[in-house]
């Protein structure tokens, strides 16, 4: 059997040249892949790309003269006539990997499992050839809450860079770190890499690596310490675009601890929207939605947000549910943010899973002060806050119910996530004379903050499941099997082939994906007794959309490797653009028993649940 590695190498040699597998990468709006200098473009590469040049490590040391155009010949000839005296290009070295350089390669915020980390040995087998494959191939964003935290995670673990495999060599600027910045800068996750570059002791080595960290600095408001970064940074690393612009802002507002930045007068003096900040405090920016905002530089809308300045359209919150990953969290910073438009924006960062639950907890508490009452006016979504100030801090649990249950009522017009604060408290109660819609709407709440069932309430919708018909029924059934696999059932896989049968044909294959993916064993008697005993994965009367041969072999490699980090970023891969409750069932069985196979239990039950609950 071939090497993992050499199977990486030929299946981005052929992902272009299949249909419908190329993998996008969603670029996003962050102009973290212009990055400055040699390395630069590998942001932006096809995986395919990616593998060529670090396949051959004569090619990398090479530079091509010859220009790339439509007319081929004559484009190298004109070039040729034009620069007769062409000078060649000194070639790139490879990164040299001193103890210094893999020190800050290991480098990360999660150090112990208290705070999330996956171990130090994350990536141990992981060669280079293979993070040249797969981080131009992650998404920026994500449908499963479970996977987006999961890869945050694995971004963030320290994690030992000498136990990374030699099998490639790294250029400049593609350091194991500096991908990794950029990774979570693209998923939006700006304080994350603020505290990540925060950790890098000496001066960074190259461009890429100084701007993923000044970004960072940039969009989280802390405009005057990317000022004194950029200005402690060699002058080789300021060249292009992006740090004349930095520089020009911090030599007009910082004057004179940057004003060596720019030395000549007239480089200080800067148009648009940046020169309007810097000379007119009445200046405002009228927000339309997240598109407008992708098109300003990392620096306008660091500014923009950071002072204050935006004035949000009254149809913004309509945008936030289709925001792009690298721009949905960015309005947070911004001090005079509508209270609405924080919860709408929090709320959706913990949907996606970029903010935790607490995040929102904390929110409520601070726009419902004990003594305040919500305004009529403010809507339906600004009583929120009061409705959990309510729950959390009435005296008898009729009163927490009350306000709990008024909460629930805005479900449909309002979605999940913004409830999802009240899942602690009503996990707390007993559940009285409330109506079968009312159960289903508790166990799920419950079962989407990551929370399991209390018995009470499990004993309450078992007797939904044995009484409900048609799909309130099926709802009961579903929502039953999911508390199972929360609790951590033993019988989990017998009751699934229990009630396969009774639900539509698209769920039992989901079911069974779970069941097989979760350890399900091979031949099971129960599986052959069902409708569903023959049925491969990878057929079914649906038209799902098929998953690329290239990605399901990486998915089965990945798990076969047992190496966390790739089965990591195999499943992010695998699963972008699709809900858990609408991906392939071969796919969703492979991220299940690749999860397993390398420890992950937890996380594997948290996004079984999350596929059940899609199917809702």
């Amino acid at each position: 059997m071939i090497s993992f590695r050499s199977f990486v190498l030929f299946a981005s040699l052929s992902i272009l040249f299949l249909s419908g597998v190329f993998l996008p990468r969603t670029s996003g709006a962050l102009e973290v892949s212009r990055m400055a200098g040699q390395g630069a473009d590998s942001m932006s590469a096809s995986p395919k790309e990616i593998s060529k040049n670090h396949s051959d490590s004569k090619e990398k040391n090479s530079v091509s003269t010859s220009v790339s155009s439509s007319k081929g010949a004559k484009a190298d000839l004109s070039v040729g006539v034009k620069n007769q005296k062409a000078v060649a290009q000194k070639p790139i070295e490879p990164l040299e990997m001193t103890d210094s350089i893999r020190r800050m390669e290991s480098l990360g915020t999660l150090s112990s499992f208290s705070e999330g980390s996956l171990g130090r040995d994350i990536w141990a087998g992981t060669g280079r050839s293979d993070l040249a494959f797969f981080f131009p191939a992650l998404p920026s964003s994500l449908p499963s809450a479970t996977v987006t935290g999961l890869l945050r995670r694995a971004m963030l673990t320290k994690a030992d860079s000498t136990l990374l495999v030699a099998d490639a060599d790294v250029m400049p600027g593609e350091d194991f770190l500096t991908l990794r910045l950029e990774q979570v800068l693209r998923q939006g996750g700006y304080q994350d890499a603020l505290d990540l570059y925060a950790r890098v002791k000496d001066k960074p080595y190259h461009p890429r690596l100084a701007r993923a960290g000044v970004t960072a600095m940039i969009l989280t408001g802390n405009v005057a310490l990317a000022c004194l970064e950029m200005h402690s940074l060699p002058d080789g690393v300021r060249k292009d675009a992006f740090w004349k612009d930095l520089g020009d802002w911090c030599a007009v507002s910082l004057d004179p601890v940057a004003g060596d930045v720019s030395p000549k007068t007239e480089s200080r003096k800067i148009g648009g929207i940046l020169g309007s900040i810097s000379t007119n405090r009445a200046y405002r920016f009228a927000l339309r939605d997240f598109r407008q905002l992708g098109t300003l530089s990392v620096l306008e809308r660091g500014l923009l947000v950071g002072e204050g300045r935006i004035d949000y359209a009254p149809d913004f919150a309509g945008a936030v549910a289709d925001a792009p990953a690298d721009l949905l969290a960015l309005p947070l910073y911004d001090k005079s943010l509508p209270p609405i438009l924080r919860i709408r924006i929090t709320a959706e960062c913990v949907r996606r899973g970029l903010l935790p639950i607490q995040a929102l907890d904390d929110l409520y508490v601070s726009l419902a002060p004990p003594n305040a009452a919500p305004s009529a006016s403010d809507g339906k979504l600004m009583s929120l806050p009061f409705l959990f100030r309510d729950a959390q801090k009435s005296r008898t649990d009729q009163e927490k119910w009350e306000a709990v249950e008024s909460a629930l009522a805005l479900q449909s017009e309002i979605g999940w996530s913004p409830l999802l604060p009240f899942a602690g408290v009503v996990r707390e109660l007993l559940p009285g004379k409330i109506s079968p819609e009312t159960i289903r709407r508790v166990t799920g709440l419950v079962l989407r903050a990551g929370l399991t069932v209390p018995e009470p309430w499990g004993q309450r919708l078992d007797g939904l499941r044995e009484s409900g018909n048609g799909r309130a029924g099926e709802s009961a059934l579903l929502l039953d099997i999911a508390v199972c696999i929360a609790r951590e059932d033993p019988l989990i896989r017998q009751k699934i082939y229990q009630v396969v049968d009774r639900l539509p044909f698209r769920d039992g294959q989901l079911l069974l994906a779970i069941s097989k993916g979760m350890g399900g064993a091979k031949g099971d008697s129960s599986e052959k007794n069902s409708s569903y005993g023959k049925l491969n994965p990878l057929t079914g009367v649906y038209n799902y959309v098929m998953p690329s041969p290239v990605v399901y072999d990486i998915l089965i490699r990945s798990g076969e490797s047992k190496i966390p980090g790739q089965v990591i970023l195999s499943s992010a891969i695998a699963l972008q653009g699709t809900e858990p409750g609408s991906s392939y069932p071969g796919v969703l069985e492979r991220v299940l028993e690749g999860y397993e196979s390398v420890g992950l239990h937890h996380e594997a039950r948290r996004l079984a649940v999350e596929a059940i609950l899609g199917l809702l």
